[in-house]
């Protein structure tokens, strides 16, 4: 009936890099589970520490075109 992809393959699709896609498919992923915007938020719905998921996702903001992309 209803027919989805993987979030992996829709950030491939979005970002040139395989780091950055693999990135935001995980940050895509927390947004839907926390239902917020905000960065710690986020972080605490990442898998791993949420001091190291914080840093990458800032990491992520300064490094990756997320604005071209989107």
């Amino acid at each position: 009936m209803f027919e989805f992809i993987s979030m992996q393959d829709f950030c491939q699709y979005l970002f040139d890099q395989c780091k950055h896609a693999q990135t935001a498919a995980l940050i895509f992923r927390a947004i839907l589970e926390a239902r917020s915007p905000r960065l710690s938020d986020l972080s605490h719905k990442m898998p791993a520490n949420p001091d190291v998921n914080y840093k990458r996702i800032q990491r992520f903001l300064a490094t990756s075109e997320s604005k071209t992309a989107l």
